[in-house]
């Protein structure tokens, strides 16, 4: 996928930090860092031009929002989250 955008750009490092503190066992910082990318990604999937790559970051949106409710249920609950799975590579 290749996307030019500052907020692209954007969207891809602050998923790879929110990946980096989940591995770290860092969850609160990784669910506000999930958070963020996601909102960085949607505002991409509204103005994508191509079908294919809105719905690439579509998929990919699912994957970051899964893990960030998990995160979210467990620090609510103030259990260990499970570990995270492999997500896509950003």
């Amino acid at each position: 996928m290749d996307i030019d955008s500052p907020i692209f750009q954007q969207a891809i490092s602050t998923v790879k930090a929110a990946i980096e503190a989940d591995t770290a066992g860092e969850h609160t910082r990784a669910l506000e860092l999930y958070t963020r990318a996601i909102r960085y990604f949607m505002h991409e999937i509204k103005y994508a031009k191509s079908g294919e790559i809105r719905s690439q970051l579509t998929r990919r949106v699912g994957t970051y929002m899964d893990r960030a409710e998990a995160l979210k249920r467990a620090l609510d609950g103030a259990t260990k989250p499970a570990s995270p799975h492999p997500a896509d590579p950003p």
